[in-house]
């Protein structure tokens, strides 16, 4: 509807820019989704064509989500979860099972999860046990080197 044009013509201009300079693209994003008609979390993964590879919505808060599943990156099985997904071992365990090499979390975490000396201390075990490549990708803080706060609800 209205509220989701605007983030569609966003999207088509990611994987426009993605088939000019025939990279891959993985971005978050939160957003109106008609699927649970309000503000959630979803992600999305754009080949170096334009084509889209993988849209998952965050299963978190939104269980009638679709787990999301193996995209290839230059023909590496690659796999992704959005923040408290990752609490959901299904979601990360049985791609990775399914031969993922590579596992992308997006995450928004707050200076509250940061353990010291241990940092993001998940991301580490996961890529040990499992023997993958973990790439926690983060969103960017206000203030440089500062982790936020996390807002009251």
């Amino acid at each position: 509807g209205e509220r989701t044009q605007p983030v569609e013509a966003a999207v088509e201009a990611i994987r426009h820019a993605a088939r000019e300079r025939g990279i891959y693209v993985v971005s978050g994003a939160r957003t109106f989704l008609t699927s649970v008609k309000r503000i959630a979390n979803w992600m999305f993964v754009i080949g170096p064509d334009g084509n889209e590879l993988l849209r998952y919505e965050k299963l978190y808060d939104n269980h009638q989500a679709v787990m999301p599943g193996v995209f290839l990156v230059d023909g590496i099985a690659c796999s992704t979860a959005i923040c408290a997904d990752r609490w959901l071992r299904g979601v990360v365990e049985i791609p990775i099972q399914q031969g993922s090499q590579i596992f992308f979390e997006l995450a928004n975490n707050y200076a509250c999860e940061w353990v010291e000396p241990y940092g993001w201390y998940w991301n580490a075990p996961l890529a040990r046990r499992n023997t993958v490549w973990s790439i926690l990708c983060n969103s960017g803080n206000q203030t440089s080197g500062v982790a936020a706060v996390a807002d009251p609800l």
